[in-house]
């Protein structure tokens, strides 16, 4: 793929009124009497570098639909947008960086590995990363090297999500060990975030090669504060989104709660 860059092109509108960027399908222009292209992208004046990434990774991987881990704009897979990290991700995003479905997808894989989805065992051989259960599965230990440095990850299919509903998408945990290392692309400026094993759920979109068929957030953070039931004030009318959210242990809620990674969408009818 080439992309073909001006600097400040008068014939589009003003690119000092945008904050952000955009990519779309256009028409077949031919260039110099070759093939041509059909994908143009507008890169603002704020955000250069981040910008850019994110609108030339869209004819990589699809549309708004493909945005993931704070996505902006899709259809979503969660009632509310979800924070995280990705090569398409949106403002509000937790780390400047790919995820491992992003390298698993791209095909990014060090000439020295073996496995896409790498990891390394007690003896720091490589072991394959991407797990399935079977009724004889045994006790394993993973070493996982820093992720921005190695590509170290670990992929578990979750098992049993197609019992009710043959149409379900299949799921999985993503495990990755994210060291913030100095002069790493991924370390923040102001150095805040928390280094660490992070893990990720994806769902669906495990087709290496369609660019449909995807919802927005199908790779989300699993938090480690837990999801829980939260009380809200301040609340915005008009966008319904809460300057405030407070929550108590005993407001835990595994499984319809909000976690601290989320935007939480709340109906100002009932908490004003």
């Amino acid at each position: 793929m080439i992309a073909l860059i001006w600097r400040y092109h008068t014939s589009t509108f003003n690119l000092k009124t945008r904050n952000g960027g955009f990519t779309s399908g256009g028409p077949n222009i031919p260039v110099k009497g070759k093939l041509g292209f059909n994908t143009y992208m507008s890169i603002c004046v704020s955000g250069i570098v981040g910008t850019f990434r994110h609108e030339y990774a869209h004819p990589l991987l699809g549309d708004n639909n493909f945005h993931s881990g704070m996505a902006g704009a899709g259809n979503g897979t969660y009632l509310s947008d979800h924070g995280g990290y990705s090569l398409l991700s949106s403002d509000n995003s937790n780390l400047n960086f790919v995820n491992g479905w992003d390298r698993d997808r791209l095909g990014w894989k060090p000439d020295n590995n073996q496995y896409y989805i790498s990891a390394r065992d007690i003896n720091y051989s490589e072991v394959n990363g991407d797990l399935e259960y079977s009724p004889d599965i045994q006790n394993r230990e993973f070493i996982l090297r820093d992720f921005a440095t190695y590509g170290d990850a670990i992929r578990i299919k979750l098992p049993h999500t197609k019992n009710i509903n043959n149409n379900t998408r299949n799921q999985y945990i993503w495990i990755e060990n994210h060291q913030l290392l100095p002069n790493s692309v991924e370390t923040p400026p102001n150095n805040n975030k928390a280094k660490g094993i992070r893990l990720n759920i994806q769902v669906g979109n495990d087709s290496y090669t369609s660019t449909s068929n995807s919802r927005t957030n199908y790779i989300s953070p699993i938090c480690s504060f837990g999801n829980y039931d939260f009380a809200y004030s301040g609340i915005d009318a008009s966008s319904k989104i809460a300057d405030y959210a407070s929550t108590y242990d005993n407001k835990s809620n595994p499984l319809s709660g909000y976690s601290l990674l989320e935007a939480h969408a709340v109906d100002p009818k009932f908490n004003l």
